[in-house]
C-alpha cells in the first residue's frame, strides 16, 4: 500500500512541473507539445521522470515546433479536432498468468515493439476493449486522461516511467493514428503508426520496468470530438 501510494502522488506532483490539469480517474493532463522527434521525445520523458523522483526541473530537450527566441508561436488551427487518451495503469504480479492466458483465449496477439524495455502491444476493437477492463480484476493504478490537438503531443509521467502520445484523425473521421512513445527511466522505445478505430483500445505491455522489475500494463481508450 506504501510503494502504491508513493507512485500516484508522483503522478499528482506532474501538475506542479507542467502547470496542468491533472487528476486521477475522470481528469485530464493539460499538457501538450507541437511536432515530433523519437530522440528528443525520449530524452524528455527520461527527463520528466527524473524531475519527478527529485523534485527538481532539468534542462529540457527541445521539440520541434515549439517556437523559438525571438520569434512568435504558431497559433493552432482552429479546425484541429481535439482527441482525448483515456489510459488505465496496472501493476501485474510476475506469478500472476490469468491476465495473458485471458488475452490468448480471446485470440489477442501481442506484438513485440522492443526488447529493452520488453514491450508488446495490441490494437483492440470497442467490444474486445470492454471484454479486457471487464476480465481484469485488479484495481487501475491511476487513470488519468490526456486531451489534445490531433498532431499534438501529451505527455504522462511517474517516477518510474512515462508515457507520450501524438495522435491524428483520418480524413474520413473513421480511424486514429497515434505513435505512443514510453520510457521506463533507463530505455525507451517508439511504437508508431497504431491505427484503431473510434472507441478502441490500444495495450500495452512492458516486463520488468528498470527500476523495479515490475510488469506494466497499460489500456490507453482513444476517442476525438
Amino acid at each position: 500500500m506504501t510503494y502504491k501510494t508513493r507512485r500516484i502522488a508522483a503522478l499528482v506532483a506532474l501538475t506542479l512541473l507542467l502547470a496542468g490539469a491533472f487528476h486521477l480517474g475522470t481528469g485530464s493532463v493539460a499538457f501538450s507539445q507541437v511536432g515530433h522527434a523519437v530522440s528528443s521525445t525520449l530524452v524528455r520523458l527520461q527527463e520528466l521522470i527524473m524531475e519527478i523522483r527529485t523534485g527538481e526541473p532539468t534542462a529540457q530537450a527541445p521539440l520541434p515546433g515549439a517556437a523559438s527566441d525571438g520569434t512568435d508561436e504558431q497559433a493552432p488551427d482552429p479546425n484541429l479536432r481535439a482527441v482525448t487518451c483515456a489510459a488505465r495503469f496496472f501493476t501485474i504480479p510476475t506469478n500472476e498468468q490469468a491476465v495473458w492466458q485471458f488475452l490468448k483465449d480471446q485470440g489477442i496477439e501481442l506484438i513485440q515493439a522492443s526488447a529493452d524495455p520488453e514491450t508488446y502491444y495490441a490494437t483492440l476493437r470497442q467490444e474486445q476493449a470492454e471484454q479486457v477492463e471487464d476480465a481484469l480484476t485488479i484495481r487501475a493504478l491511476a487513470a488519468p486522461r490526456v486531451i489534445v490537438a490531433e498532431g499534438q503531443q501529451g505527455m504522462i509521467a511517474t517516477d518510474i516511467f512515462a508515457l507520450a502520445w501524438l495522435p491524428t484523425v483520418s480524413s474520413d473521421g473513421t480511424r486514429i493514428e497515434s505513435t505512443f512513445s514510453f520510457h521506463d527511466g533507463h530505455n525507451g522505445v517508439e511504437i508508431p503508426n497504431v491505427s484503431i478505430e473510434e472507441g478502441g483500445v490500444v495495450l500495452i505491455r512492458v516486463r520488468g520496468i528498470a527500476t523495479t522489475g515490475e510488469n506494466i500494463l497499460i489500456l490507453l481508450k482513444v476517442d476525438y470530438e
